[in-house]
């Protein structure tokens, strides 16, 4: 509750702002975790590569692949952190459609569960437990980072 105090003035909780720290922390492991894999896989493959008749340009094509996903991971964590060093809770108000996306594989079936407010065109991942915990047919105010869009409390309205 004293979260969603903050949040009503529009700005984020000292809690929800440690939370998004351990995202930014996680974004920039991925990112120097991928770029390390990419550097030591394309060193090994630029000096091997020729010995199996292959050109070194696979060796620099995943280099660059490596570089691009861990570019993302690392732009990512920048947003965020533009997000929380603004402090600010955006708002959306009125009624949040529940959806499901299920995908089929040959290691069975996978649901994601969202909400979604459709006025503002906004889609958040949420637990099978809170998507079953809200109501229909309420009307609710979501608080999100502006930025990087990622819920950070709901209540009734």
């Amino acid at each position: 509750t004293s979260a969603l105090e903050t949040n009503r003035k529009g700005l984020l909780a000292t809690s929800q702002i440690l939370r998004l720290l351990g995202l930014i922390a996680s974004n920039l492991f991925w990112s120097v975790l991928i770029l390390i894999i990419s550097i030591v896989v394309s060193f090994a493959a630029y000096n091997y590569l020729p010995a199996f008749g292959f050109s070194r340009w696979y060796a620099l094509i995943a280099l660059g692949i490596g570089g691009l996903i861990a570019l993302g991971f690392l732009t990512q964590s920048v947003t965020l952190l533009a997000d929380l060093a603004n402090g600010k809770a955006s708002v959306a108000d009125g009624k949040i459609a529940k959806t499901v996306r299920t995908t089929h594989s040959r290691h069975g079936t996978h649901h994601d569960y969202y909400y979604e407010v459709l006025y503002a065109h906004l889609k958040f991942e949420v637990s099978e437990a809170a998507h079953e915990a809200l109501v229909d047919d309420l009307e609710y105010r979501l608080y999100y980072t502006p930025r990087t869009k990622i819920m950070v409390a709901i209540e009734p309205k």
